[in-house]
């Protein structure tokens, strides 16, 4: 990756299936959005805090909505991982609209290779937010 950048994961939750059953009331509760992996010694790095908020930013400078930070061990310090199937804004999905970020406007697809870093405050000058993109 370029420095300063990591190898974008992508992956699920246990309790939802792709981005069917976000919207499920019950399920929700227990997973109610996604939350980005971050190894301990990556997040010192940048100085995230686990349960405090980021941007993503891809190496096209397109950056994320604001995403939970978990920091683990369970990630290597040289990647990132990002549940898929969150992130979607409509007003018929009355629990999930407007929880989480979006994978895929990260490039995040399992068919591409995709490098993120991490923004405090939002998108550099004349990046592109998801909800632009």
């Amino acid at each position: 990756p370029p420095p300063g950048f990591y190898r974008l994961l992508i992956g699920r939750v246990p309790t939802h299936t792709f981005g069917r059953t976000t919207n499920n009331r019950v399920l929700g509760e227990l997973t109610p959005e996604n939350e980005v992996w971050v190894n301990a010694v990556t997040a010192k790095d940048h100085g995230l805090q686990h349960g405090r908020r980021t941007r993503l930013v891809n190496q096209d400078g397109v950056t994320s909505d604001p995403v939970l930070v978990k920091v683990t061990q369970r990630i290597r310090p040289d990647a990132v991982f990002l549940p898929h199937g969150f992130g979607r804004f409509n007003d018929k999905l009355r629990f999930a609209s407007g929880k989480g970020t979006r994978d895929t406007i990260m490039g995040g697809t399992s068919t591409n290779t995709n490098f993120v870093t991490f923004s405090a405050n939002g998108a550099a000058a004349g990046a592109t937010t998801a909800q632009e993109a």
